[in-house]
């Protein structure tokens, strides 16, 4: 049997990263071209492995993948632009971090185009990296996140989270305001 298969590449925003098997994950990326998509990243597990420090999440990456018959992306090739290591290395920062990927990840649909979203997240965690950790408002990036997803404007954290967890029907992950 032959698999038709088609390679691609696009720079991306690891959003989440799952165990399955024993060396296998799965990642979700936010990338410029394709939307979010779930790549699955063999063998990555392994101690032998060189991609497993660019798969972290919240790192931004180049990706190629492969497509076989329109079903499962396979993970071919990852390079690490940037590990963000200012947000890593602050507590508040990376709290902030991962709401706003857990914002992307639940409120994005698989696939769907639209390179303004992609802008949008790499905006906001480019700038939470840049930004004194006073500096930085969780508020404007959470309102900012569904606006452009067209859930309207939120004006405080509790106003956006309340929203934020309806329209997911999940808790956001405890943060710092």
């Amino acid at each position: 049997m032959s698999y038709r298969t088609h390679k691609e590449s696009d720079e991306g925003i690891i959003l989440l990263k799952r165990k399955i098997l024993h060396s296998d994950v799965m990642i979700i990326v936010l990338t410029h071209h394709f939307g979010k998509v779930a790549l699955l990243a063999k063998g990555v597990q392994k101690i032998t492995s060189k991609r497993i420090s660019a798969l972290q999440t919240g790192n931004i990456v180049r990706v190629i993948f492969t497509e076989k018959y329109n079903t499962v992306r396979y993970l071919s090739s990852v390079e690490l632009i940037s590990h963000l290591s200012a947000i890593k290395k602050d507590l508040t920062k990376l709290q902030h971090l991962y709401t706003i990927l857990f914002m992307f990840e639940r409120l994005l649909p698989d696939s769907q185009i639209d390179p303004n979203v992609y802008l949008l997240c790499k905006s906001s965690i480019v700038q939470l990296a840049k930004a004194k950790t006073h500096e930085f408002s969780i508020t404007k990036a959470m309102s900012n996140i569904l606006s452009i997803m067209g859930y309207g404007e939120c004006h405080s954290y509790e106003e956006c989270v309340t929203i934020a967890e309806d329209i997911m029907g999940k808790k956001l992950p405890v943060g710092v305001i």
